[in-house]
Formats: C-alpha cells, structure tokens, sequence
C-alpha cells in the first residue's frame, strides 16, 4: 500500500488473509500482526504507525490535506 500527501509518498508492505473482511465504513488498519476485524486491511505490515515519516504525518494535520491510498495486490 502506497500513501501519498503533498508529494510525500511511504510504501507500506504487508499481507492478504482469507479471515480479513474489512468492512468498516470509516477506518482502514494495517497490522503488524495476524490479528484481523472489520477494520483491517492487511496484516503482518512491516511498518507501525510510530515507523512511518514524520513530514507526512505532519503534511496530514492540515485541515486541506488530501490522503490518496494506493492498493497494490499480487498474487
């Protein structure tokens, strides 16, 4: 899964499970476990939250920011 806001972009690796449903209407997690809810979109990521580049994470508190989510899937 690629993210991207104001020309920053971090790439986050992880898996598929036939147990994730992913069917929240609002929120989207990547785990680094194998744990899977409504809510997960992929598991086993390779990166945390805490991992992820603190310009984007910056770049995302304005209130004009634009998060586009790129999911790529290979089987």
């Amino acid at each position: 899964m690629n993210l991207e806001v104001s020309g920053l972009c971090e790439t986050i690796r992880g898996e598929g499970s036939p147990d994730l449903n992913f069917t929240h209407q609002t929120e989207m997690v990547g785990r680094k476990s194998s744990y899977p809810s409504d809510r997960t979109i992929m598991i086993r990521v390779d990166k945390a939250a805490s991992d992820l580049d603190r310009r984007l994470i910056d770049a995302l508190k304005s209130p004009n920011a634009r998060l586009t989510v790129y999911i790529i899937a290979e089987v």
